[in-house]
């Protein structure tokens, strides 16, 4: 019940904040933010390094594959099947964590959490520089809010990092930069390969084809060179690295724990491999439909359909997939985006707080919880940015605030004609009222030279 209680109490307190700040329009400044947020989630961590349940895969494969590369094996090949299907990319990271906790005599659940915590903290920054507007507002919402401190301070999920990548990637496509934006964006898919859903607003954020190319080349190779590397840096042999690429984006039959699948299982977990191959068709078919829709919205907006489109559609959620839109929704935000976010905040609240630690009445079990995920499905849905699905993107993408440009770029056209049209208009009579001015004494001094000569 301490558990609960001390979880609880400071989640409270950050999403009162939250709901305050967008009360009250609060502006703080980016060290108060900042601060806001260390304490949030300092405490949160805290409390989870010290409660003996962990998540399973934050207790069982991450330290494996933390130890796999230690001793220079596979962590794809070496985990547990289902365990680490991913690049080696935050492995390594995982690594230095073990090994900073070797050398202070600090345990893995202490350890373990720092870089999902740091990335959210530089998350809060990213956020102010995306925001369209009221930046300060909405990067000191998201240092608040609640889910994502969840993720990060109880989970220790990989989130943080994915999505501190992509929204570098966003920052730096902005600004023009084509290969740095396509090389963050490939070191985000190195660590998630679900931020591929970034790519399309990114590559709408640059302004001409041979920049999205450029990107483009760039978002592949950073992944390819961990994948190519791994039998120099963690030691997979060469024949089987066709095997590693099928794990990592093999398909995962899984299904009953979200959505509509939830009515197919009866709200429980089974592999049913009809069911995921018909779901990912499904969700491929969603994921182009709302491209097409949002084809001419800011790119932000974009990538926010794409991402909660997912979540609405996709066979197999993970509690850890919900925080996938929450910088865009915060950078750009709708009308429903507060209620989905509390509502996803209290889903995910009661499944690390309570569900998961085993602190529920006998007769609440995890069927229940999976059942009420269709309450959270349609506040999602109401969030996406329907009312911007026509909005021109040409001059947002590529300014920090999109209105600027529109209303700087219409007095900037015109002025040229009329800085243009001035000296012009300057210039005859100042042309012409020399001579007049001076025609006079001319005139007289030409007569009397006449008289002079006569």
């Amino acid at each position: 019940m301490d558990y609960v209680i001390a979880f609880s109490s400071v989640l409270g307190v950050g999403l009162a904040l939250f709901l305050l700040a967008q009360w009250r329009g609060w502006q703080p400044t980016l060290p108060t933010a900042l601060a806001v947020g260390a304490v949030l989630r300092g405490a949160v961590w805290i409390a989870a390094a010290s409660e003996s349940w962990q998540p399973k895969d934050f207790r069982l494969d991450f330290p494996a594959a933390a130890m796999a590369v230690l001793h220079h094996h596979d962590p794809v090949l070496s985990g547990r099947p289902r365990g680490w299907p991913f690049l080696p990319t935050m492995a390594f990271v995982f690594a230095g964590e073990m090994k900073l906790g070797q050398m202070m005599h600090l345990p893995w659940q202490v350890v373990g959490r720092l870089a999902p915590v740091a990335a959210d903290l530089v998350l809060i920054v990213l956020i102010g520089k995306l925001a369209s507007e009221r930046g300060r507002l909405r990067r000191f919402q998201y240092a608040c809010n609640p889910l994502a401190i969840l993720i990060c301070a109880v989970h220790g999920q990989l989130e943080p990092e994915v999505l501190a990548l992509g929204v570098a990637a966003f920052l730096l496509a902005r600004s023009r930069r084509s290969a740095a934006a396509g090389m963050a964006l490939g070191f985000s898919v190195a660590v998630g390969m679900w931020s591929v859903l970034l790519l399309p607003g990114v590559l709408a954020m640059l302004p001409d084809w041979r920049k999205r190319l450029r990107a483009c080349c760039w978002v592949a190779a950073v992944p390819a060179a961990f994948l190519l590397t791994s039998p120099l840096t963690v030691g997979t042999p060469v024949r089987l690295l066709p095997t590693v690429v099928h794990r990592i984006i093999g398909l995962r039959s899984m299904v009953g724990n979200w959505g509509w699948t939830v009515a197919v299982t009866r709200a429980k977990l089974e592999f049913v491999t009809p069911v995921g191959r018909l779901g990912v068709v499904v969700l491929i078919i969603a994921l182009a439909l709302a491209g097409y829709l949002w084809r001419r919205s800011h790119p932000v907006d974009l990538t926010t359909a794409l991402l909660i489109t997912f979540l609405v559609v996709s066979p197999r959620v993970s509690v850890q997939y919900l925080v996938w839109p929450l910088p865009f929704l915060a950078a750009r935000t709708t009308q429903f985006a507060t209620p989905a976010i509390v509502m996803t905040a209290a889903w995910d609240g009661f499944g690390y707080i309570a569900l998961g630690p085993h602190r529920t009445p006998g007769w609440m079990h995890a069927n229940i919880w999976y059942l009420t995920s269709w309450d959270v499905i349609p506040l999602l849905i109401a969030a996406m940015p329907w009312e911007r699905r026509r909005v021109e993107r040409v001059g947002e993408a590529t300014a920090p605030v999109p209105s600027v440009p529109k209303q700087a770029a219409a007095p900037e056209q015109a002025a040229a004609p009329e800085q243009a049209a001035v000296p012009e208009q300057a210039a005859v009579p100042e042309q012409a009222a020399v001579p007049e001015q001076a025609a006079v004494p001319e005139q007289a001094a030409a007569r009397s030279r006449r008289e002079v000569r006569r």
